[in-house]
């Protein structure tokens, strides 16, 4: 099988290829033939095999090619069939070789490509300089900077976004020099009073005020079909041709491809099209005696460990002794204040608690970050 659903077989059947004898200049050898026929050199390594006609092997011609490719011997360069272990122009093992008429040939072409190159360089050097500005037309000119510019443009925006998500999801260290520690902390304190809330339904101890109807979500609701036209690839049969792939022993194998060929049909298909359809409950508008945030306590601190909260003399959350106020929840956040590179660029960056514990004024420290996230000292 090939590319693209291409089924590809080989028919068993060999076909003649031919090879010009690089001693003496004779042409069209076949490729059976290990010697010149005029001259009785051997086939070397500057042999490449190459087809004329599409000649089939007799089964004598046949008996032993198509196995691999002819071999070179290391000592006197000749090329030997695939099925014989020594040279056998010299004799030497076939052990002692490593390259084969393959190998060969693409050294071959990588000098050639090598000479091509050298080639167009002297050429070009040789070739006096054209002024572009007064030979290319002015408007062609002007559509290759407007390409230019949408080029640039898309490849700057993929950039920022490659940019973004690598900064985002690869760490990376900076070297942090630290001014001071702070900490900050916050007693929220709460009142027991009257909020007016709304929901779907009343909770305990809610009072209604009032209730009307409201949506409360959309339903995708069938609305009517219509007719659309689409398009289908369908097998149509198949395209056949004939390759054939060289052996590297004088002789191809022939190869039979069959192509799929498609054609594009076109068919008719109801598709339903739905409306959002709004359903209504009835919503609750209530007042409810609830413990609510009224105000908050601060202390802060700098460059110590001792953190201290802001005493309210109100009872706490889990006192049984409540009265119209309490201290509710609490906490703490730590910063620390330095810079990276520049004195005079400050910033103040918020902490875990454990980074702020490992830090000190006057210290310099190496601190890991994914995006703008502060991950660890290093």
């Amino acid at each position: 099988m090939g590319t693209s659903g291409e089924i590809t077989r080989k028919t068993g059947r060999l076909v003649m290829g031919y090879w010009d004898c690089p001693t003496c200049g004779n042409k069209g050898i076949k490729g059976t033939l290990r010697e010149c026929p005029n001259c009785g050199a051997p086939r070397n390594e500057s042999v490449e095999f190459y087809m004329k006609e599409v000649t089939y092997l007799t089964p004598e011609e046949a008996e032993g090619k198509g196995k691999g490719a002819d071999w070179r011997c290391s000592f006197c360069r000749s090329l030997n069939s695939v099925n014989s272990n020594f040279c056998e122009s010299c004799g030497a093992s076939k052990e002692a070789s490593d390259e084969n008429y393959f190998t060969l040939h693409e050294k071959n072409e990588e000098k050639k490509r090598e000479q091509q190159i050298k080639n167009l360089k002297k050429a070009n050097a040789k070739t006096p300089t054209i002024s572009k500005k007064n030979h290319v037309d002015p408007i062609a000119r002007s559509l290759v900077s407007l390409m230019i510019g949408y080029v640039a443009v898309f490849a700057l925006i993929a950039i920022v976004i490659i940019g973004a998500v690598l900064w985002n999801f690869i760490p990376h260290n900076k070297t942090f020099h630290c001014n001071e520690t702070s900490w900050k902390t916050v007693v929220e304190i709460e009142e027991f009073k009257t909020v007016n809330e709304s929901d779907w339904s009343i909770p305990y101890g809610g009072r209604e005020t009032s209730h009307r109807e409201e949506i409360h979500h959309y339903d995708k609701v069938l609305d009517h079909y219509r007719t659309v036209t689409k398009s289908k690839r369908v097998l149509d049969g198949y395209d056949t041709y004939t390759s054939y792939e060289n052996n590297g022993d004088g002789t191809y194998t022939e190869v039979e491809h069959s192509k799929p060929r498609y054609r594009t049909e076109h068919y008719t298909e109801e598709e339903p099209v739905y409306k959002d359809v709004p359903v209504y409950k009835t919503k609750y508008y209530y007042d409810i005696d609830k413990w609510t945030v009224v105000d908050k306590l601060e202390n802060k601190g700098k460059n110590n460990r001792d953190v201290t909260y802001e005493k309210s003399n109100l009872p706490k959350k889990n006192d049984e002794k409540l009265g119209k106020k309490r201290e509710g929840k609490s906490y703490v956040n730590y910063y620390v204040t330095g810079y990276y590179k520049k004195p005079e660029k400050v910033v103040t960056l918020e902490v875990k608690k454990e980074i702020w514990e490992a830090m000190e004024a006057g210290e310099k420290y190496k601190l890991q970050f994914k995006g703008s996230r502060l991950q660890k000292i290093l």
